[in-house]
């Protein structure tokens, strides 16, 4: 999965298995996105090629395609690669039957396989680009006056508020997203503890200029403007009382 000299940079654990992105310790700028079960050593090549049941269960597919899309957006192409040889046309396999485009890079000589093209989203081409010209894409890593921190919280939130991966979808990448206007949202603390921390996160905020972004999600399709906040509700009240015009979200639309 590793080689001496790499360096996991990132991690997300899935059901009873863990993906993350190993960055190349020899050649600048490549990034392997590896998969294997939990308690396993990326950095030991004969615990790669042993088979060890799990009882955490097999995760979700739509987890696997979100956190890929994630990573594409961050660190570009992913190459697909094992220390089993066996294991690299499976995984090929499976993120192809995700919706990714799987290209072969020239690396040295070896033509290796990797994953060159985020997921299209399950849904019909007119509200597929309403959505993007409402929530473009964020370019660069700054929204604004803001820059934008690579980690978002409690992205695990997303699953577990369906039942069905069939229900939702995320647009790929970090999104710029118009705060909502005065009639639309009004800030209304529930405690004066609440409204304390709120003001001392916006004072952070201010203090930073650097936001990791909220979740958002759209929940009526025939309304593709509304939201609601699914995480980073604080957040986004601290914004909302800087003024902020529009701030980075990760965008997720509910589809039944």
């Amino acid at each position: 999965m590793a080689l001496s000299g790499d360096k996991i940079v990132e991690e997300a654990t899935i059901g009873e298995y863990e993906l993350m992105v190993v960055k190349s310790g020899m050649i600048p700028n490549i990034y392997q996105v590896g998969l294997q079960r939990i308690g396993m050593d990326a950095f030991d090549p004969m615990q790669q090629l042993t088979k060890t049941p799990n009882s955490r269960g097999k995760g979700s597919l739509a987890e696997v395609k979100r956190v890929l899309n994630h990573w594409l957006q961050k660190y570009g192409e992913l190459v697909i690669a094992s220390h089993n040889p066996d294991k690299t046309p499976l995984y090929v396999a499976m993120v192809k039957r995700l919706g990714f485009k799987v290209d072969n890079l020239n690396l040295m000589g070896w033509r290796i396989p990797c994953i060159s093209k985020t997921a299209a989203i399950d849904d019909d081409d007119e509200t597929l680009a309403e959505l993007d010209k409402l929530y473009p894409k964020l370019l660069g890593d700054t929204c604004g006056s803001l820059k934008v921190r690579g980690t978002i919280p409690n992205l695990s939130s997303i699953s577990a508020g369906y039942n069905n991966d069939e229900d939702w979808t995320e647009l790929p990448g970090v999104r710029v997203v118009k705060m909502k206007s005065e009639k639309e949202y009004e800030y209304v603390p529930h405690s004066s503890s609440e409204d304390r921390y709120t003001k001392r996160l916006k004072s952070e905020i201010i203090e930073s200029m650097e936001i990791n972004p909220p979740i958002v999600v759209i929940d009526n399709l025939s309304n593709l403007e509304d939201y609601y906040i699914l995480e980073g509700g604080h957040r986004f009240d601290a914004l909302l009382l800087m003024g902020i015009k529009e701030f980075p979200a990760i965008v997720v639309v509910e589809t039944e």
